[in-house]
């Protein structure tokens, strides 16, 4: 029988509560955060436009922008609105997560992938700041699927982009099955009774199958708290 284990994949950084998960090509085609942290002319919006179009001609004839006429999170030029973007998107041809547990000041969130045969078959995005101990119950809750068309997954916080530039996922992780739609769960640790419980983490299911089972947060659960031990030593 192959061997499942958990590997440590890198950091998530973030700076608000805009982490999303989506296909890694969605963060250039959809995203420009300067528009929360600056005040956008036409001119501008119409020459990022210009650099998007150029890149994915596609986007010329799409009519994902005249969805800003019914939705108020997709603007004119096609762009989502990150300070809006709902939990779980699934529109035409962009389908996204934004991690509903992230929130507060700058930080980084470690994410770790479920191994079998040297092929990561899930990936979870830890919340570093969950408590847990021993007599802590597991729920695993799935919430939506999202959409995979380059073979590749982005996870991040769409944060800095520069002038002639499209944005870029700074976390990325290619897809074992290719392009497919893919689970999102939420991992919430259970205190007491069903009123105390908090989010351990979100879960990306890679392998089409209930790979992601409570035992197996456990092992996560236990590899993590040994890595830090090692860190500490």
């Amino acid at each position: 029988m192959s061997e499942v284990n958990w590997r440590y994949l890198g950091e998530v950084g973030y700076e608000g509560d805009k982490v999303i998960i989506t296909d890694s090509e969605n963060f250039p085609k959809f995203f420009d955060p300067r528009s929360s942290l600056i005040l956008l002319t036409e001119e501008d919006k119409k020459k990022t436009q210009k650099i998007r179009e150029e890149k994915y001609p596609d986007l010329r004839n799409d009519n994902f922008k005249k969805l800003n006429t019914n939705i108020d999170y997709i603007d004119r030029y096609g762009t989502i609105d990150l300070d809006k973007h709902p939990t779980c998107v699934s529109i035409k041809n962009y389908s996204g997560y934004k991690i509903p547990w992230i929130y507060g000041a700058m930080g980084k969130c470690e994410a770790y992938g479920n191994f079998l045969s040297n092929k990561v078959i899930d990936i979870v995005v830890y919340n570093n700041r969950s408590n847990i101990d021993n007599n802590s119950e597991i729920k695993i809750r799935k919430v939506c699927s999202i959409e995979i068309y380059s073979g590749c997954i982005g996870i991040d916080e769409p944060m800095f982009m520069s002038d002639n530039e499209l944005l870029e996922s700074e976390f990325n992780i290619k897809c074992p099955q290719g392009n497919d739609h893919y689970d999102i769960s939420q991992i919430e640790i259970v205190q007491g009774n069903e009123f105390q419980k908090e989010p351990f983490g979100t879960a990306v299911n890679l392998s089409g199958e209930n790979s992601l089972s409570e035992e197996r947060v456990q092992d996560l659960i236990n590899f993590i708290k040994k890595r830090s031990e090692s860190k500490i030593i």
